[in-house]
């Protein structure tokens, strides 16, 4: 049995969500989904389960797939990374193991642990894991998480005061997806972060005529009022 290593490729600018550089999956269609496209640029390392002994085997270079056919020959890729197995400790992907993320709802082998592999320490990364690995098309259900997962550290809400923005007190047009719009009040503009590296995107909190509290995105609600943004731009 197989194990993936896969070190992702620059960090997209609209990714807000927490972010880990280097992720080892248990299986390789989740593996496959984390490293993404050609364009993503990620690289995928596979190994045995065992034990730490042996090489990992590069099956994927800057986001472009291997084939040795049926022979694993050795040779050097365009930047002069060496293809077939690595067995250096000081190199890649090796050297990518301490700080890892498990990226699986098994327990990880000992010996990856011991080289310093990680649980997924935040909400939204433990969520995807377990989406991923169901694999039933189904997302943010708040599946069970295993027990020896770390306790992720809660959200921090952070309110914006200052700047363009619509201003607190503000009566809106909000329409749902279909639906006409209908009156809605401004309560506060507000961003989360969670530990160790997400910050999302900024929202309002609007009270309906209902008194039920929604929180669109800044951008949606302000493309459609945009006559009631007021303030300047502190960007």
């Amino acid at each position: 049995m197989s194990i993936y290593l896969i070190k992702r490729g620059p960090r997209c600018s609209t990714h807000k969500a927490p972010f880990h550089p280097v992720v080892i999956a248990s299986l390789k269609r989740v593996a496959r989904w984390e490293a993404g496209w050609t364009g993503d640029a990620a690289w995928i390392w596979t190994h045995e389960t065992s034990n730490g002994a042996g090489g990992w085997l590069i099956e994927r270079w800057s986001g472009l797939d291997i084939d040795y056919g049926h022979v694993i020959r050795g040779g050097e890729l365009p930047d002069f990374t060496p293809m077939g197995f690595v067995h250096d400790r000081m190199e890649e992907p090796w050297s990518l193991i301490a700080g890892a993320i498990w990226w699986s709802d098994k327990p990880m082998p000992g010996w990856l642990a011991q080289a310093g592999c990680l649980y997924a320490p935040d909400a939204f990364s433990q969520q995807c894991i377990l989406d991923k690995v169901a694999d039933d098309g189904v997302s943010g259900c708040r599946r069970e998480r295993p027990q020896w997962w770390p306790i992720p550290a809660p959200m921090v809400r952070h309110e914006v005061t200052t700047g363009a923005r619509i201003p607190n007190g503000t009566v809106v047009a909000y329409a749902r997806l279909g639906e006409a719009p209908v009156r809605a009040t401004v309560q506060a503009l507000f961003y989360l972060t969670e530990a160790p590296n997400g910050c999302y995107g900024e929202c309002y909190d609007v009270v309906l005529e209902t008194g039920k509290i929604v929180s669109p995105s800044r951008r949606w609600l302000e493309t459609a009022n945009p006559h009631l943004v007021e303030g300047e731009d502190t960007e």
